[in-house]
């Protein structure tokens, strides 16, 4: 043995012999590299087939042999470099981000992680930067190699407040990683977000409006009080003469009101279809949730699917009882609707600006019980909504 890589000392010791087995035309010769702190890079062992003296006699004995003319070998011999640990990866699977809870008795917080080169050894739950809970985690047999871990905590009694929620994990090498923080409200009974609902848009017809071509929807609006940190879901349900997914674009009864947001919108958009039918109501209802909002006394709209849209001053009453009337006014301008019941106080009933040449007033049946005056006012910009 020769070459730069040093026989017992760069590589496990060879000791110069090997026997070529009874019946076997070749033997292997293992070069097995030894660990050191010295850095050394590539290193060359080579191996040589030796000459002995053999007794001139015919047949010759068994341990002699000729040499051919391929009589050396060469290999290298590699420092081998320390694998750069890969960070292991985490994410929360529980709360969903921007959730609003009613303060629980206990909230459940899970996540997953998986590690590309190893496992994890330790996880760590924590809120606003304060420790939750954290684990060693112990194994009977480690997991392989970027397998995903599950990981559970229940919180009990939690306050109400604004939380981040963050998971941390810890690899069998010792890194740690965290996870994206997720944003949730909890919130005390008495700070419940209170929902109403009306319609924005009263009009729907099959045909394209005059003005921009496009299908005449009518649209609901969902407002709530409050904070509008988190996102909140609401459930609602639509009834009338309209058919749901027939005489309009199927609506699903929930609507997500965005982080920031005020209100969410509800479009009704209706289909066309060869039928005549007189004008048809949808009505959008509000549904309860006792763990995240709750209902104030606009709980219900409607808004009017018709053929084509009407010209203005058509008021009619329709077969629930309703009534429909139609206040001219000039497309493109900014208006105030206004409604009293003494002609004194007046209350904003709607704002924006009209795509037609009238707005829309639906008064329900129990609407209709007391007398109410309507003014139309205009306004000398657009009312922002808050």
């Amino acid at each position: 043995m020769s070459g730069s890589a040093v026989n017992g000392e760069d590589y496990l010791r060879l000791n110069g012999a090997v026997t070529i087995a009874r019946g076997q035309e070749s033997v292997q010769v293992t070069v097995q590299a030894l660990e050191d702190e010295e850095a050394e890079g590539m290193e060359e062992v080579v191996l040589t087939l030796a000459d002995i003296v053999c007794i001139a006699i015919f047949p010759p004995p068994p341990s002699c042999y000729q040499i051919g003319k391929k009589n050396t070998a060469k290999l290298k011999v590699f420092d081998v470099e320390r694998r750069e640990n890969l960070a292991p990866k985490s994410v929360l699977i529980t709360p969903k981000k921007h959730h609003m809870f009613q303060l629980p008795s206990a909230l459940s917080i899970s996540g997953e992680a998986m590690d590309p080169d190893g496992w994890i050894s330790a996880f760590q739950f924590s809120t606003n930067s304060e420790i939750l809970y954290e684990e060693a985690v112990e194994y009977m047999v480690t997991p392989e190699s970027g397998q995903r871990q599950h990981f559970h905590y229940q919180w009990q009694e939690p306050r109400a407040g604004i939380y981040e929620i963050t998971l941390a994990v810890t690899d069998n090498e010792g890194v740690t990683t965290f996870s994206r923080p997720t944003k949730i409200v909890i919130m005390d009974h008495q700070d419940l977000p209170e929902l109403t609902v009306f319609s924005k848009d009263m009009l729907a017809s099959e045909t394209a409006d005059s003005v921009n071509a496009k299908t005449n929807t009518a649209m609901f609006r969902v407002r709530r009080t409050g904070s509008t940190d988190a996102a909140l879901e609401v459930s609602y349900q639509v009834s009338g003469s309209a058919a749901n997914g027939i005489d309009y674009k199927e609506l699903s009864g929930a609507l997500t009101i965005e982080p920031g947001q005020r209100w969410g919108s509800v479009v009704v958009n209706p289909l066309r279809d060869d039928i005549q039918e007189e004008r048809e109501t949808v009505i959008l209802s509000l549904l309860p949730s006792a763990k995240t909002y709750s209902i104030g006394e606009s709980e219900t709209a409607r808004v009017l699917i018709m053929e084509q849209s009407p010209g203005p001053d058509t008021n009619k009453f329709m077969q629930d009882g309703s009534i429909h009337m139609r206040l001219p006014w000039v497309a493109g301008e900014n208006f105030l609707l206004e409604v009293s019941e003494n002609l004194r106080d007046w209350d904003v009933l709607d704002h924006g600006v009209t795509s037609d040449n009238a707005l829309d007033i639906i008064e329900s049946p129990t609407q209709r019980k007391k007398e109410k005056y309507f003014r139309i006012r205009k306004a000398l910009k657009a009312v922002e909504e808050d």
